[in-house]
């Protein structure tokens, strides 16, 4: 694995017709950035980014411009984005939760039953092993979507779910992950942060923590 930092969906879907600013200042770090991205996808190696900074420095507009130039690409390339909270009932891996709600089309509105239903379909369209799919449904399900009843989790046997459904969809295509507000991550996402990275080398993943303030791991 290897680690950089930058101090300071379907094709069309992430493009917007509102007006926005220019994008001045930043050539560098958005230029590193795509060049890891392609990096990453070419050795099938996976790497860390870390965008750090004081808030207001343009972090965010950084990870909205690579996730338009993403949105653009002719490759398939599977974007995530997922929020550490500050506090809330049930915030541990609440990243990982939103993530997977993204790629299932889960919506907060949606009943039990049909969020169920989307994130089976979800499963089978990335784990094509009837045996995987069968012993990762009901962990996404209770530890990241809570919907099954909460048991006393191993915690590697969790890392290994979430896992596998990560690594079988780098396996279609390079993966992105974006982990927004790093700094309110409990310490249980960042040991899957490294667990993932770890594991993964050889599946072009490429894992950006974007922090509001400087966090390393």
């Amino acid at each position: 694995m290897r680690s950089a930092t930058l101090r300071w969906r379907s094709r069309g879907e992430g493009r917007s017709d509102r007006l926005e600013a220019p994008f001045v200042g930043r050539d560098g770090e958005f230029r590193l950035l795509k060049d890891l991205f392609h990096a990453t996808a070419d050795e099938k190696r996976a790497r860390l980014v870390s965008v750090v900074g004081v808030a207001g420095i343009g972090k965010s507009r950084l990870a909205w411009e690579f996730e338009k130039y993403i949105d653009g690409l002719a490759e398939e390339v599977w974007w995530h984005r997922g929020r550490s909270l500050a506090y809330g009932e049930g915030v541990a891996y609440w990243a990982l939760a939103e993530m997977v709600r993204m790629r299932a089309r889960i919506s907060e509105e949606d009943e039990p039953e049909s969020a169920r239903a989307k994130l089976r379909e979800a499963i089978e369209l990335q784990l094509d092993d009837p045996e995987e799919q069968a012993w990762v449904e009901p962990r996404l399900q209770q530890h990241r979507l809570g919907l099954a009843d909460r048991t006393a989790p191993d915690r590697e046997d969790l890392f290994s779910a979430w896992r596998l459904f990560f690594e079988r969809m780098a396996e279609r295509g390079a993966l992105i992950m974006v982990f927004e507000d790093l700094h309110w991550a409990d310490s249980g996402l960042v040991a899957f942060i490294e667990y993932l990275l770890d594991w993964s080398r050889g599946h072009p993943i490429d894992a950006c923590k974007r922090s509001l303030v400087c966090y390393i791991i």
